[in-house]
């Protein structure tokens, strides 16, 4: 369980870089226009939220539930929805998941 654990939350800090990055270069957006702030400063706290649990697994201080792994796949999932599918009035989607 703490190997599944190890395995999702390296993915998930992966994509959470990635999807910064993207951020911060104007490659990717939300679609609220300067609402968008509120999902990165979010991004960046369940960042640093679940690599404390990382760094706490990984000391094996403390054993996470099933729930852990849970939480990271509907983050991801539902930020990926709102940067393509769900996307804000102000910039609505085209089809296409970077901002042209």
């Amino acid at each position: 369980m703490r190997k599944v654990l190890n395995i999702c939350s390296v993915l998930y800090f992966i994509w959470t870089s990635i999807i910064l990055t993207l951020i911060f270069n104007g490659k990717i957006v939300f679609g609220q226009g300067i609402g968008d702030m509120f999902y990165v400063i979010l991004l960046v706290i369940l960042q640093i939220i679940f690599g404390y649990i990382f760094f706490l697994n990984i000391k094996k201080k403390v054993t996470l539930p099933l729930i852990v792994t849970i939480l990271l796949i509907v983050c991801v999932l539902l930020f990926t929805l709102k940067m393509t599918i769900y996307r804000g009035i102000e910039y609505p989607w085209n089809g296409s998941v970077f901002f042209e």
